[in-house]
């Protein structure tokens, strides 16, 4: 019983990162929250139209990146971007007969979880953190 006290100290002497709450919240907003929106999502729509919509990342993270000021748009970048979503337009766009009542519930929401998705990718860049350990990425 006296070793369990000593890992007990141990642990409350452990000096945690200074960007450990930085890296709870992006833990939360991806593993936690992203696939909780994409269950959901899948209840309201078919599976096939919620990956299509997942396909979105790519311009929802250019957006994100943009909008906070960490990586510039360029022309190039966004060409390449909007023939890729163009792409998944048309592919929504010709199926909007078939889908069933109530699947833009889905997709709205399978925009929220993949918009949680672009902040996590974002900010987990080795940028943000650049204390972290090289097989932390792995985890």
């Amino acid at each position: 019983m006296g070793s369990y006290a000593y890992y007990d100290r141990a642990f409350l002497k452990v000096r945690w990162p200074q960007r450990s709450l930085a890296v709870i919240v992006l833990g939360l907003c991806f593993f936690g929250l992203f696939f909780v929106l994409y269950d959901i999502a899948v209840s309201y729509t078919t599976a096939a139209r919620a990956s299509l919509a997942l396909s979105m990342l790519p311009l929802q993270t250019m957006i994100v990146g943009a909008l906070l000021g960490i990586e510039p748009l360029t022309g190039r970048k966004t060409m390449g971007v909007c023939v890729a979503v163009l792409g998944v337009f048309a592919a929504l766009a010709f199926g909007l007969s078939a889908a069933p009542s109530g699947a833009w519930r889905g997709e709205l929401i399978m925009t929220g979880a993949v918009l949680c998705m672009a902040f996590y990718n974002v900010w987990s860049r080795a940028g943000h953190f650049p204390n972290r350990r090289p097989m932390s990425l792995l985890g």
